[in-house]
């Protein structure tokens, strides 16, 4: 399977949110905003990395739709929950081998994972609606 510049780009805007994740995730804590903090950690954790793992997955399901291959949801699925999973716990494993003033949590990928599951449904929802929009511009 050959990638195209159009099937790289799709990528970007999961890049650029991973990029963000982990340049808040490895400041040191002095510099993260005091409005951050109003909200549960844990909360944040199952946020961004459900917004991550739905852009990777609406990514590969774009890519693997080029090539009409089959169980293209599920499959686009389980390799971005595989990759956002892992680097949620690299995040974890550099915040707790940096010396930044923060700590590795188990907890908190608990907290990523909790995310990730919880994009396998947004996703769903999500092409339900698209199924339901081209639907209804077919008939009109």
């Amino acid at each position: 399977m050959e990638l195209n510049k159009r099937h790289i780009t799709v990528f970007i805007p999961a890049l650029i949110w991973a990029g963000i994740i982990a340049f808040m995730s490895l400041l040191s804590r002095e510099k993260i905003p005091a409005e951050v903090s109003l909200i549960s950690d844990k909360a944040i954790h199952a946020i961004i990395y459900l917004i991550l793992t739905s852009l990777l997955t609406l990514a590969f399901i774009f890519v693997s739709k080029t090539y009409k291959k089959k169980n293209s949801f599920l499959v686009s699925y389980i390799t971005s929950a595989l990759i956002a999973f892992v680097f949620g716990v690299m995040i974890e494993i550099l915040q707790e081998k940096m010396q930044i003033g923060r700590s590795g949590d188990w907890k908190d990928a608990l907290a990523n994972l909790f995310g990730i599951v919880i994009a396998y449904h947004s996703v769903k929802i999500l092409q339900g609606v698209e199924v339901v929009r081209e639907f209804l511009l077919k008939n009109n």
